[in-house]
């Protein structure tokens, strides 16, 4: 994997995109868990609270959530954003380490919009008190969740010895960009999952699906000449997702399947594992999300605060309703 270019050297990218002193990112040790996830967040870790255990890509992580698109963002970031989209050289790890935001990602944030806080709210603690292990990295697919799998039993054996209350599954996003068959990102996606719940058969298993990819085509943004000056070359909606995700510009038609059909695959799978007798929640309200441009980063593709807000506040409604 090639290097991630950063224009203005880490630590100054580490000054403003770094984690707060509450945060914990650390390697996992062992063959199966370091291969493939280099990176776990964990926070307030105690075996006698309540355990939320993450699975999923850069959507969990916040990558850019500081972001708004349409925003001038800092020019250091538009240096190391314009770099990736130029020369496409970046190392995953780094990526989310420097632009992760992990306290506004839905799934690891403190807020009442986030996923701690809903799932404390049923269990009638503070969202502080629900500790957090979040195997989410960028890019992630669903041929991932089987070493996020590992990367998590590495964690319970050697850092919190017990099993999660909840667990959080969103995946799909990066699938929808591969090369990858429904079929098999659908096969993949249930195989894992059943594996996971065997691993923690007592736990909740949120499941929410992919975001509506479909409608990021009709979605565009040119950032002015400001930022031209600094990266010599304009930066638009279409620069980013060329590198991020061509497909997202295939016929309307052709992207609406796919996503639809990833889709309906891990409903499915949500479905089949709770006619097992898992405890699963599937946030359905994410299929019928209509995107503001808002609601995302300066990428025209991750989700901004606001973005990580509305899935947050779609998982809330879920958990609200009967099982």
């Amino acid at each position: 994997m090639r290097s991630y270019h950063l224009v203005l050297g880490l630590s100054l990218s580490l000054s403003i995109f770094g984690c707060g002193k509450d945060k914990k990112k650390n390697d996992t040790a062992g063959d199966n868990g370091s291969q493939a996830q280099s990176q776990v967040y964990t926070e307030a870790l105690n075996p006698s609270k309540p355990l939320l255990v993450v699975y999923g890509d850069s959507l969990s992580t916040g990558v850019l959530a500081n972001t708004t698109l349409g925003q001038t963002p800092d020019n250091s970031l538009v240096l190391q954003l314009a770099s990736y989209v130029k020369e496409q050289e970046y190392n995953a790890t780094g990526f989310q380490a420097n632009l992760s935001h992990t306290d506004l990602a839905a799934a690891t944030t403190k807020n009442d919009y986030g996923v701690r806080a809903s799932v404390a709210a049923q269990l009638g603690v503070n969202s502080a008190d629900v500790g957090v292990v979040s195997l989410a990295k960028f890019g992630g697919q669903t041929t991932d969740l089987e070493h996020q799998l590992a990367a998590w039993q590495l964690q319970e054996k050697s850092n919190i010895p017990k099993k999660p209350e909840n667990i959080f599954v969103m995946m799909g996003g990066n699938d929808y960009c591969s090369d990858r068959s429904v079929d098999d990102i659908v096969k993949t996606f249930n195989d894992q999952t059943a594996a996971i719940h065997k691993d923690s058969p007592d736990a909740q298993m949120i499941i929410a699906p992919a975001p509506p990819i479909d409608q990021l085509a009709a979605i565009d943004f040119t950032y002015g000449p400001a930022l031209t000056q600094v990266t010599g070359q304009e930066l638009s909606c279409r620069t980013f997702r060329d590198k991020l995700c061509k497909r997202i510009y295939d016929d309307p038609a052709a992207v609406k399947t796919r996503i639809t059909s990833i889709n309906s695959g891990i409903q499915a799978a949500a479905t089949s594992l709770k006619a097992g007798g898992a405890k699963v929640v599937f946030v359905d309200g994410i299929l019928s999300w209509q995107i503001k441009p808002e609601e995302l980063a300066v990428d025209c593709f991750h989700p901004s605060a606001a973005g990580q807000t509305t899935i947050g506040n779609f998982v809330k409604a879920a958990l609200a309703k009967p099982l």
